[in-house]
């Protein structure tokens, strides 16, 4: 019987512990760092001009910092388990 309350527990506990590390990992990054991060994916000359688009405490899209050139970076999305940054010509934007 005991070995029997031990099966059922295990998974229990197992998916708890899974999911308060999906939870810690899916943290909302500052501005700050998304902004720091986001930069990483432009050359050097255009990383202090180039607008950031981040996600804000609400989790939507928006704009961490304003370009003062042709770059706009796109900062990760912290949902996603990839890390995935990218910045492109502000022309491509709709």
């Amino acid at each position: 019987m005991i070995l029997e309350d031990h099966k059922i527990k295990f998974p229990v506990l197992l998916s708890l512990l899974l999911l308060s590390i999906s939870a810690a990992a899916q943290t909302m990054p500052s501005m700050e760092d998304q902004i720091a991060s986001t930069i990483l994916a432009a050359p050097e000359e255009l990383r202090t001009g180039a607008a950031v688009l981040g996600y804000g405490a609400d989790d939507k899209m928006t704009e961490l910092r304003k370009g003062a050139n042709e770059l706009i970076c796109l900062a990760d999305d912290p949902k996603d388990n990839r890390y995935s940054v990218s910045c492109y010509h502000k022309d491509l934007e709709p």
